[in-house]
């Protein structure tokens, strides 16, 4: 690295004007940089919302919920599923590693749902969701005008969204809240039954009619032309006129009443013909015989008894034709044996002459029956005329032109309105049309646009509003799509007219700017602090500027590294920015102290320069490797630490080797331009010698003891570090802290059963006790639905409160003040605040599994109740807090078996009754709206439910009642499984900051409660996170040590001296803790990042000392001589470093700006108090160490040789 100074002295011009470029690139690329709160973190996370409305939590699990999460089991490197099923919806979080390409999984989880879409109820549609940072809105406005809200809802569709996604870097403006519109078709009962049609031929028509069809292409003088086929439906007319066939039913032939049975004649037939029996054998009636009439197989073996006489075909056709004397013949195969048998059938009332006379016509009723009672006749006719009625009376299908039903084949019966076969055709068979009649859907139905139901409702201070929420592209400035939609509402309000307003009630810009300008300032505080700590060392103008120029330069070039690594400035890529404002400044100092020392000497300025910077050149690369180098084990760190520190570490990392390469590149052409010799600047040295005298006389006599009684000075400082880690358990931890945004997100949880307007209700009640705390500005209040994010954050139902609270005043203390009063604003449902944390859980949460659901909610209510009496929590709750009424159908299978009626079919005629899905969709002037099948006499009541009447499939009616038992049940709002295993969460909302306390109260408490087998219960949410969060970086800590001890050995070719140099490590957790308790600032990932930095920069110190130890060494010095003289010459550089970054970070650690520095604090107050220990006792216990054992070597080398 030498080499680089003699280059950069060797050309000077061109140094200068690479530092002029880097001064304009820099500029740039800072201009360049986007605006974000924090890096854009994509969560490997997904999120299945199905939509099954109607359905109980139990239904949505077993038909939606386990389906879908058993499929998507084996996708490579999901880490977990958790399925929650609720009423008429299934949300499924599948959480990958961090590091899974969120597409390509995607893309996977929607091929596994696709493969096991058959096994899924009709018409619903996973919509599988991926969400990151991007996706939370810019900004969301409250929407208030004098039109209605549907009115509303179109033009701002229509004006306001249209304009505002024409923004540079909008990606979406979406609306919510508004009440859609469907097209409603009512089908009129009358007439279908009339026409002989169902709702069924309605939605098939509808589903049918519309749809464009790619038929291939045809040549044309012209070219190749497509074929499309099929009319899109883009009116009411259009629907209205969409045909419906109607279905062909066969003709029958009239038989006149018999009046009696005495006056049924027998007339005698020629011998050869056969009996329906005999022609059978009984084969074809043993088969119904047999059947029982009360289940599914006397159904089937009607068909059965036609089909086999069917195969009789040959014989059927050629009896010939009935002959008709007086009213209606009977001839059996045995003359006596028919009337006995005929007279059995009436005597015993099964049949009667009545009945009989109708004969052909319920004959084939039978053959296709359609109802209960012409099920019930098929009993009746098969077992009395299969054995009676002689064959002439009936005829099968006709080969050569077969019809599926039995018709007489008479040519006259008196009274009838056919004659024989010739009512048939030719072939004695009835012929079929081969075209049908048609209606329309307008004839069978009322169609008309009518508004969805109310789902959800929005509202700012009280009044009804609508919500626009607004995205930005993924790589797009946060800050400059927020100042430009906002600068085109005044356009676009006027465009809206009619009294339209728009009130911000998040915006993310505001804090950011504010963030980051605190964090600059603080951060300029800081610049200013350390020039002036330089100042003070070094006494000289001239050598503070060329020192304090490595500061912006370094900076500059940091920019640079950023804006190529497509980092964004954040609070934490500033903090990083900041935090390296006094680390980019040792380097220099150290070169430009000791070039002072050698000028002072009275070298010439050429040869001084490059004697000091050859000096100390070693040691300047080393400590700033040792720095960087602690921060790599930080690339294998998981989880959301990593993701969210390595911006943090490649920025810090940029800045400390831009101060290495500005140390030995322009700081010593600096230096020959600006810092002359003894002889030319003898009044601007001179007061840096008496500085440096005095300040050597004043250690040199401290270092001289701490050197001369090394076991009394390790003593003092074991029991000091011993003392610190006694007082370790009063430090409070945390995960991470609050960001002090000026908003409130609460979440309202309403007891399971309330009506949307009850819930409405409510809420009004809540607005206006907010807006009666001062400072409070807005609330905008949502009711139900919800947007896709809200998927990930479990918000979708409940009633959510967006708090803005006004810059005038301090928003932590209104904060403060809403949260303590949650308890009290309310007593319908619980309120919880969003408070603490910036990123996911602040609640410690337990999942709970279980084998059943007795065991399951047994298990979770008395850990609930644990927990409760430990005093650990300010509130608990569990997801299985909520239940809910329901109305309860159990079938009764056989009964309704009777009616050719099964669950599902029951089932899904209420669902259509009752809750009426979407059977397609039409666009009628641009407006996308769902076609829906409706009925007008759906039951409103739980006793209409009962009375309600049910269509079998046989054509008949039966009570709902009478195939079901009806009644009012009680079950959990929600059902959670995680990967299939029944689960249920316990969220425990700490009543203390101190997260590790709370967190070991809850775990006592869990202990006391007993576990049945096959139930496990495990501690997660933020506890989790930060045990996962501590273990990763205690890890990290430990390779980093590692890492600084290899980089250590390299630069003294020594394993002993590293080791004595790591001393300092363990003596920096002094400060650190002890500043930690002072300051009442909780320990967490942030500080653990500080610890991890503060490995590199304390080494740092010691590197500078010791390596010109060993120089003296080097050039004949004993131990006690090269300690005295190298730690003289190196406690003006170690202390003007250290303070100069204590003095740097000082800003950042109190919080000046106050804005901003929820991650930089703590890691800022680390380093300043490790920092301030660690110094300390390596000006006075590293010596010691150092003198004990290379003393004791030096001393067995002088015994070795005085024997020689």
């Amino acid at each position: 690295m030498n080499r680089l100074a003699i280059f950069s002295l060797r050309n000077r011009a061109l140094i200068a004007l690479v530092t002029v470029v880097v001064a304009i690139f820099g500029g740039i690329a800072m201009s360049l940089l986007k605006l974000e709160l924090i890096p854009s973190i994509t969560f490997p996370q997904l999120v299945v919302v199905t939509n099954y409305p109607g359905a109980s939590p139990v239904i949505v699990e077993k038909e939606v919920s386990t389906p879908i999460e058993t499929a998507i089991q084996g996708i490579n490197g999901l880490e977990s599923t958790t399925a929650t099923s609720q009423n008429g919806l299934s949300q499924i979080t599948a959480a990958f590693a961090y590091g899974t390409s969120l597409e390509s999984a995607e893309q996977k989880v929607q091929l596994a749902i696709n493969r096991i879409s058959n096994l899924l109820p009709a018409g619903v549609e996973p919509q599988v969701i991926a969400g990151s940072f991007s996706d939370i809105p810019v900004l969301q406005m409250a929407v208030t005008s004098d039109l209605a809200p549907d009115q509303l809802n179109q033009v701002l569709k229509d004006i306001a969204v249209k304009e505002l996604t024409k923004l540079e870097g909008v990606r979406d403006a979406a609306v919510f809240g508004a009440n859609g519109e469907h097209i409603a078709i009512v089908p009129d009962d009358k007439e279908l039954e009339r026409r002989g049609l169902t709702t069924t031929d309605i939605q098939t028509a509808l589903q049918t009619a519309g749809i464009r069809i790619g038929a291939g292409s045809v040549m044309s003088a012209k070219g190749e032309l497509s074929i499309v086929s099929g009319t899109p439906l883009a009116s009411l007319p259009d629907i209205r006129s969409v045909p419906v066939t109607i279905p062909y039913k066969p003709p029958t032939v009239k038989v006149p009443k018999v009046p009696d049975f005495p006056t049924i004649s027998v007339s005698p037939r020629s011998a050869g013909t056969w009996s329906w029996d005999e022609l059978n054998g009984g084969e074809c009636i043993d088969n119904y015989d047999d059947a029982d009439p009360s289940t599914n197989d006397a159904y089937q073996a009607t068909y059965e008894v036609v089909d086999c006489a069917d195969s009789h075909e040959a014989q059927l056709v050629r009896v010939g034709d009935l002959r008709t004397d007086a009213g209606i013949p009977i001839y059996p195969g045995d003359s006596a044996a028919g009337p006995v048998a005929m007279g059995e059938c009436f005597a015993s009332g099964i049949i009667t002459a009545s009945a009989y006379a109708t004969y052909p016509t319920l004959l084939t009723d039978v053959r296709y029956p359609t109802s209960q009672t012409q099920w019930n006749k098929g009993d009746t006719f098969y077992y009395c005329f299969a054995h009676t009625v002689p064959i002439a009376d009936i005829t099968g299908s006709v080969a050569g032109s077969r019809v599926n039903t039995i018709v007489p084949a008479a040519p006259a019966i008196p009274g009838s309105s056919a004659t024989g076969s010739s009512a048939f055709g030719s072939s004695g068979a009835p012929t079929i049309p081969t075209t049908r009649s048609v209606t329309t859907i307008g004839e069978l139905s009322r169609v008309s646009i009518q508004p969805d139901v109310i789902t959800s409702i929005s509202r700012v201070n009280g009044q009804p509003s609508l919500t626009l929420a607004i995205t930005k592209r993924a790589d797009a400035n946060t800050v400059d799509v927020s100042r430009a939609v906002v600068s085109a509402l005044p356009a676009i309000t006027d465009l809206l007219g009619n009294g339209t307003e728009f009130t911000v009630v998040f915006n993310q810009a505001p804090f950011i700017e504010k963030s980051i300008d605190s964090l600059a300032v603080e951060g300029l505080l800081g610049l200013i602090f350390a020039i002036i700590v330089i100042l003070v060392f070094l006494m000289s103008i001239r050598s503070t500027l060329v020192t304090a120029v490595s500061i912006p330069t370094s900076l500059l070039l940091t920019f640079i590294g950023m804006w190529a690594s497509d980092f964004s400035l954040n609070i934490l890529t500033i903090g990083a920015v900041t935090i390296s404002i006094g680390r980019v400044v040792d380097d220099s100092i150290v070169v430009v102290e000791n070039i002072k020392r050698h000028l002072s000497l009275g070298e010439e300025r050429m040869d001084a320069i490059r004697t000091a910077v050859k000096e100390v050149a070693t040691a300047v690369t080393a400590s700033t490797i040792t720095t960087v180098a602690v921060f790599l084990p930080l690339a294998f760190v998981g989880g959301l630490s990593g993701e969210l520190f390595k911006p943090f570490a490649v920025t810090v990392t940029i800045a400390l080797v831009a101060s290495l390469f500005v140390s030995l590149t322009i700081v010593p052409v600096l230096a020959y331009w600006f810092l002359g010799d003894k002889k030319k600047k003898k009044l601007s040295t001179k007061p840096v010698r008496e500085k440096n005298d005095y300040l050597q006389r004043g250690y040199r006599p401290i270092v001289r003891w701490t050197i001369t009684h090394p076991l009394a000075t390790m003593l003092i400082a074991i029991l000091t570090l011993g003392g610190t880690l006694a007082l370790a358990p009063l430090m409070k931890t945390n995960f991470v802290g609050g960001s002090g945004q000026s908003t409130i997100t609460l979440t309202h949880s309403t007891p399971a059963g309330l009506t949307l307007m009850d819930r409405s209700a409510v809420a009004e009640d809540v607005e206006a006790k907010l807006l009666d705390y001062p400072g409070i500005e807005t609330v905008q209040t949502s009711i139900g639905g919800g947007n896709g994010f809200a998927a990930f954050n479990g918000q979708a139902g409940n009633i959510i409160y967006q708090i803005t609270i006004s810059d005038a005043v301090d928003a932590d203390l209104v904060r403060a003040e809403v949260t303590r009063d949650l308890k009290t604003i309310t007593d319908t449902g619980e309120i919880v605040s969003a408070q603490g944390g910036a990123f996911g859980s602040q609640t410690i949460d337990i999942t709970v599994k279980a084998p059943s659901e007795e065991t399951l909610t047994a298990v979770t209510s008395a850990i609930a109740a644990a927990i409760t009496e430990s005093k650990a929590a300010d509130s608990v709750t569990t997801s299985l807090d909520d239940t809910q009424s329901y109305i309860s159908i159990s079938i009764n299978r056989k009964e309704a078996a009777k009616y050719a009626l099964s669950e599902v079919l029951i089932g899904r005629t209420l669902s259509g009754l009752i809750a009426p899905s979407a059977i397609g969709q039409v666009v009628i002037d641009d407006v996308t709206m769902d076609l829906i099948v409706e009925t007008k006499n759906s039951p409103d009541t739980l006793g209409e439910l009962r009375n309600y009447k049910i269509t079998t499939p046989l054509g008949a009616t039966v009570l709902l009642s009478k195939v079901a038992t009806i009644g009012i049940a009680k079950t959990a709002a929600s059902r959670t499984t995680e990967r299939g295993v029944l689960s249920a969460s316990v969220a425990v909302t700490p009543a203390s900051d101190n997260l590790t306390e709370s967190t070991a109260a809850v775990n006592t408490a869990l202990a006391s409660v007993t576990l049945p087998s096959g139930t496990t219960a495990t501690v997660g949410g933020v506890a989790q996170d930060q045990v996962e969060s501590f273990q990763q970086l205690g890890l990290a800590l430990l390779a980093a040590i590692l890492i600084v001890y290899v980089v250590m050995v390299a630069t003294f070719r020594s394993l002993r001296q590293p080791l004595l140099l790591l001393v300092s490590i363990p003596f920096a957790a002094t400060g650190a803790i002890g500043l930690q308790i002072i300051s009442g600032i909780p320990l967490g990932i942030s500080s653990l990042i500080g610890l991890l930095m503060l490995v590199g920069i304390v080494v740092t110190n010691a590197i500078v000392l010791i390596d010109l130890v060993n120089q003296y060494r080097e050039r004949g010095g004993s131990v006690i001589e090269s300690l005295l003289d190298g730690t003289s010459r190196r406690v003006r550089p170690v202390l003007m470093t250290a303070l100069a970054t204590v003095f740097a970070l000082t800003p950042l650690a109190t919080g000046v700006t106050g804005s901003g520095g929820f991650i930089s604090q703590p890691l800022a107050i680390v380093v300043i108090g490790g920092l301030l220990s660690s110094t300390i006792l390596t000006l006075l216990v590293l010596p010691a160490l150092y003198s004990l054992v290379e003393g004791r070597k030096e001393r067995k080398a002088t015994r070795r040789a005085r024997k020689a």
